[in-house]
């Protein structure tokens, strides 16, 4: 049975350095340890289990904000069952999205959080699914999958307000400015380097 220091290492190796199960258990195996895979994934699991009231609470403080910043990013995900057909090293793409509320910046007085979620793709329903209760102010890319949380419902309000990312719009009139050597591109770069 793992203590309470050896699931702690687990499960910070796997959420927050990102080391595969499948590494830990050759870690593990140098050491001296044989610990095969599915132990390490039970335990992961049964800490979740008993973690899972703290997990919610902040998933529905976090979700509950009136400002949320979301963003994606790609993941390898292990799968064996391409590993036998010759697909590589047997890992698909995968979508880890996170929606993070933190208004220190702006004075706000409740404590920064961070929701993480998984999908097997990049598909618009999971945000949309993620966000289903949430409402306020969204800010993020200009991914088209968050499009639908923005438009205007038949009473004239909308779940939430869009803050579109400047950082992302810069890139569109940066590529103009290269293609073109467009002034309204340039001013465009000026200014918003200005803010």
């Amino acid at each position: 049975m793992a203590g309470p220091g050896l699931l702690a290492h687990v499960l910070v190796s796997k959420f927050d350095d990102h080391v595969p199960l499948y590494r830990l258990n050759k870690i593990y195996a140098r050491m001296g340890a044989d610990v095969p895979d599915s132990t390490l994934l039970d335990w992961c699991g049964r800490a979740m289990k008993v973690l899972a009231p703290i997990i919610e609470r902040i998933e529905a403080k976090v979700m509950a904000a009136p400002v949320l910043h979301a963003d994606d990013t790609p993941i390898r995900v292990l799968d064996r069952s391409r590993r036998d057909r010759g697909l590589g090293k047997g890992v698909k793409q995968g979508r880890v999205w996170a929606y993070v509320s933190d208004q220190r910046p702006w004075a706000g007085t409740a404590p920064p959080g961070v929701v993480y979620r998984f999908s097997p793709d990049r598909k618009g329903k999971h945000p949309r699914q993620h966000l289903q209760n949430s409402s306020g102010i969204l800010q993020a890319d200009a991914y088209a999958g968050f499009g639908q949380l923005y438009e205007r419902r038949a009473d004239g309000s909308s779940q939430f307000r869009e803050a579109a990312c400047w950082a992302h719009l810069r890139r569109d009139f940066h590529d103009v400015w290269e293609a073109t050597t467009s002034e309204i591109a340039r001013e465009a770069l000026d200014r918003i380097g200005k803010l």
